[in-house]
């Protein structure tokens, strides 16, 4: 009986994995959750008296910023809502490599 209810179990499981997989959304087990892997870096400073920009005092959400639109909008964030637009480098690191983004006036130089 305990065998029978351990391969139920185990079953169960190899079958929410499965499910989990092939969702579109990232969530705990799924295919995305392993498969997109990110990390970024700011080092900013405030264009008008350079002083070094905490990105952690400004952060609406906690956010991974797992992509270049995310971190875009943090930038807007910051010139519209604070008034700091910020100089400096984003590094970003996915799946295709490191990218290292320019930060002018406030906007992504892409």
């Amino acid at each position: 009986m305990a065998f029978v209810a351990k391969a139920a179990l185990l079953a169960a499981f190899i079958g929410y994995l499965g499910y989990a997989a092939v969702c579109a959304r990232p969530r705990f087990l799924s295919w995305p959750m392993f498969t997109r892997i990110t990390f970024t870096r700011f080092q900013l400073s405030n264009g008008a008296d350079g002083e070094p920009i905490d990105h952690w005092r400004h952060l609406v959400t906690f956010d991974s910023y797992h992509d270049i639109g995310t971190v875009d909008e943090f930038l807007g964030y910051l010139r519209d809502v604070h008034g700091i637009y910020a100089e400096g480098i984003v590094t970003y690191v996915d799946t295709d490599g490191v990218h290292a983004l320019e930060v002018c006036d406030g906007e992504l130089d892409l």
